[in-house]
């Protein structure tokens, strides 16, 4: 008997429409809100979804950030939320000592051109 399963991950973008003003670059932007899961697959069909973790893109100075946890699931699940500056994480934004993939968030040590996690160009 043959059997197709697998694990792989998953990256989920969330509808975010509220200009915020920066704090980084002082500029108004845009939140672009990705949650990013790990999928248990069998036979094509997702069965099993865990490892929940959500990043946020600004538009305005493309810094990466992850996202409280409790608030991504109040999103993903459908809530309307507000993201204030202090749900963000931005301590492993792409900077000088880039240590964050922009993709999914996942720790890189800077020497790698390929995230780890996700396989995104760095």
């Amino acid at each position: 008997m043959f059997f197709v399963a697998g694990v792989y991950p998953k990256s989920y973008t969330y509808e975010y429409n509220r200009a915020e003003i920066c704090s980084s670059c002082g500029k108004y932007g845009r939140y672009m809100v990705q949650g990013h899961c790990n999928v248990f697959s069998f036979f094509f069909i997702p069965l099993f979804k865990w490892g929940w973790r959500y990043t946020v893109t600004k538009s305005c100075c493309g810094q990466t950030c992850m996202l409280d946890k409790d608030l991504g699931d109040r999103l993903r699940r459908g809530e309307d939320v507000v993201i204030a500056e202090r749900d963000l994480d931005c301590g492993h934004a792409r900077t000088a000592g880039y240590t964050g993939c922009p993709s999914c968030g996942a720790h890189v040590d800077p020497e790698h051109n390929f995230c780890p996690n996700c396989g995104q160009k760095l």
